[in-house]
């Protein structure tokens, strides 16, 4: 099921799955919050209504868990932020770009490959300014994140192609 499909039965599956974001195993933690990615990315654009029950365990749970814990919740908080309206998207993000910028210092190949992607889809989101992703993000990412390595890979080269990250002028 995708999209429109999933969306009748959308509030019963994150409710089957919410729980497990509190769950005392990290491993049901971190299998629950990619899920929960799973549902709101192929419920995009619709369910941001359905995703409130998992929002704020998913937003302690990039508090509280580090490495491959931490890389699924931030995974899931991607793909919600650009359901939201576009002045709770704002908040959220200036939220969470904290905890990005930290990431953005880690030498992990694959946090940093999710954290690009996670900056990509909200800096994508109505509500996020360019004027924002010039200022707060962009520094910090080419202080620390865009090192000869990950540019010349093929695949993050892509991610970072202008064009595909969705902005336009309007969102300024």
């Amino acid at each position: 099921m995708m999209g429109c499909a999933v969306l009748p039965h959308l509030c019963s599956l994150v409710s089957c799955v919410a729980h497990g974001l509190t769950d005392e195993w990290q491993r049901v933690q971190t299998v629950t919050a990619l899920a929960t990615a799973a549902l709101a990315e192929v419920a995009a654009p619709y369910g941001i209504e359905s995703s409130d029950e998992a929002l704020w365990p998913l937003w302690l749970g990039i508090h509280q868990h580090r490495r491959k814990g931490l890389a699924a919740f931030l995974k899931a908080i991607g793909f919600i932020i650009p359901l939201m309206d576009p002045e709770y998207a704002s908040y959220y993000m200036k939220e969470v770009t904290v905890i990005l910028i930290h990431e953005f210092q880690m030498s992990d190949e694959e946090m940093k490959k999710i954290v690009l992607k996670v900056i990509k889809q909200c800096a994508a989101t109505n509500g996020v300014t360019a004027q924002y992703i010039k200022q707060d993000v962009l520094p910090d990412f080419f202080k620390s994140f865009w090192v000869r390595r990950m540019a010349l890979d093929r695949r993050n080269y892509r991610q970072m192609d202008a064009k595909s990250w969705g902005r336009r002028e309007d969102h300024e």
